[in-house]
């Protein structure tokens, strides 16, 4: 389904209320937006895998060395993989403490640890500040650190023709979380656009369960819907 496809599902659930005059078209994209990044998030449907390629005693990385850097909310898994050599690569764990628990003093050498700066947010904007390092600092160039992640999209739906970077059949969850949001903001106005509210939030929740089923993703529970 296209933006523009998406946009006119979403029209049609929000007839009701259509003529409020802060329901612009940009408006109505914020919300449609709001809804793709709030089913990658409580879907975790977007993975990726980035490749960082080192520089020999470069402290830290960012959307300069490797552009989805900005978009990481979740790390599931980092490799380092030495250069020239076949191998799957040495499994990083997190250092702890974070970038709080760096040592005073550099050290270099093929890395063990890694951590995050600004990286692990829990709101459902891209921040190009966000920055990953691997402790002891790689001192040699050309090796490859190896991301597993989950991300948000790398861009906004903008043009009629843009499509989600989540499955096909899932596309519907995003009209209903925009209809959910903007029913949401006018419940108290009209008692039956706060059931209007309650049931897209419903159909919306079922959605991200059926699709968390679907991956037979294993959760100790369902996850609680992110809203704006």
């Amino acid at each position: 389904m296209s933006l523009a496809n998406i946009r006119e599902e979403t029209l049609g659930i929000i007839q009701e209320v259509s003529g409020k005059v802060d329901l612009n078209r940009a408006n109505i994209l914020k919300y449609i937006n709001n809804g793709y990044k709030a089913f990658v998030r409580d879907t975790n449907c977007i993975e990726d895998r980035i490749d960082i390629t080192s520089v020999a005693n470069q402290f830290e990385y960012s959307k300069a060395d490797a552009a989805n850097i900005a978009y990481i909310y979740r790390i599931n898994e980092v490799r380092h993989i030495m250069s020239g050599v076949s191998e799957v690569g040495r499994p990083l764990t997190p250092l702890q403490g974070g970038y709080g628990g760096l040592p005073e003093d550099y050290s270099y050498g093929r890395p063990y640890h890694y951590w995050t700066r600004g990286m692990l947010s829990e709101d459902l904007t891209t921040n190009s500040a966000k920055r990953f390092g691997v402790w002891p600092i790689d001192s040699a160039s050309g090796n490859t650190i190896r991301l597993h992640v989950n991300r948000m999209p790398a861009a906004d739906l903008t043009s009629g023709s843009d499509a989600p970077e989540i499955p096909s059949a899932w596309h519907e969850a995003i009209s209903f979380y925009a209809g959910m949001s903007i029913f949401r903001r006018y419940s108290h106005l009209n008692q039956n656009w706060h059931r209007k509210y309650l049931d897209l939030r419903a159909e919306y929740q079922e959605l991200v369960n059926n699709y968390i089923s679907n991956m037979s993703v294993e959760y100790t529970e369902l996850q609680t819907i992110t809203e704006i």
